[in-house]
């Protein structure tokens, strides 16, 4: 088990429970800004990760990435949003996905004056935050990004919060006069660790799911019950085996067979174009206009698509 440490809280840990940054990349802006502004971390630790995630790739816990996507879908659900599903019909299952115009405009705004504190020349929009999330869906269990929100604190507002800005302070929406949403909620004490703002953030790590499951339910539209993430111990900085608690109830997923991992398949090329909605690198979903084309250099498929986060055309190549 190869061990690697995250750029932001410096935990050694599993290189599978880590997210692999691209430099320049809109995710990664969105990730230390919404952090920043559910004072997760302040913002000098965000211009250091930003500062050197510029020059070079880097890691980043699974964890926080969990943390900033619940923080952002925590304001959809206040507003009566939920995640939009479809029907994968080569595989049978429903995905969970979310609609760029579900993206609350108060969000968008908040995110954005943070990101520019970062470098005075990002703009983060509501499609770059769309595809944050989409990238966190694509990862992860969506019942992971689900908020935990007692059912009488989610109400549906007319008129969703404004946003107020201190000369040094970071930004943060006011109440509004329907209530106080959970983001505002959250930021009645800046000190609020993440294990304090997110309880079951600690049990993340356990439930992450593979890269090639992305089997999903389909979600309610207000979520109004406690998540039921087992508890698990936080990740040790030493070689040790972590300690992580096992839910009973949830059957192990088997290690993939070495064996078959050089094994060469046989797949339609229906199915195997059905994998590239979203960019296998980044997650940023795959423009359908300029949808992935599928040809073949010998024996070998070929699926060649273009990525507006990694700038430019790219190319898949199955052996």
């Amino acid at each position: 088990m190869v061990k690697r440490s995250c750029l932001l809280c410096r935990k050694h840990m599993d290189e599978r429970l880590l997210c692999c940054t691209t430099i320049k990349s809109h995710h990664t802006v969105v990730l230390l800004s919404s952090l920043v502004l559910f004072n997760v971390i302040d913002l000098e630790e965000a211009r250091r990760c930003y500062e050197t995630c510029v020059r070079m790739r880097q890691r980043f816990c699974s964890v926080h990435y969990i943390e900033a996507a619940k923080f952002i879908t925590s304001e959809m659900t206040y507003l009566g949003i939920g995640f939009a599903t479809y029907l994968d019909q080569p595989r049978g299952i429903v995905v969970s996905y979310v609609n760029e115009k579900d993206i609350p405009p108060h969000v968008v705004d908040s995110v954005h004056v943070n990101a520019v504190k970062l470098d005075e020349e990002l703009v983060v929009s509501r499609r770059r935050i769309c595809e944050f999330l989409n990238y966190c869906l694509i990862r992860f269990d969506a019942d992971l990004l689900r908020p935990s929100i007692p059912a009488d604190s989610i109400q549906k507002s007319a008129d969703p919060p404004g946003k107020t800005e201190s000369d040094t302070g970071d930004v943060k929406p006011p109440v509004s006069a329907s209530g106080t949403s959970v983001l505002q909620s959250i930021m009645v004490k800046s000190d609020l660790s993440a294990n304090e703002v997110c309880p079951d953030s600690a049990a993340i790590c356990a439930s992450i799911k593979t890269e090639n499951d992305t089997s999903d339910v389909k979600p309610s539209a207000l979520p109004s019950r406690t998540s039921n993430i087992p508890d698990a111990t936080g990740v040790k900085s030493d070689d040790s085996a972590e300690d992580v608690s096992v839910d009973p109830d949830v059957e192990d997923q088997r290690a993939t067979d070495p064996a078959l991992l050089k094994k060469v398949f046989s797949v339609s090329g229906e199915r195997l174009l059905s994998l590239f909605r979203f960019c296998p690198e980044c997650g940023t979903e795959i423009s359908r206009k300029r949808s992935a084309v599928l040809s073949e250099s010998g024996p070998s498929p070929v699926v060649h698509f273009v990525c507006k986060n990694c700038q430019g055309k790219q190319s898949w190549y199955g052996m």
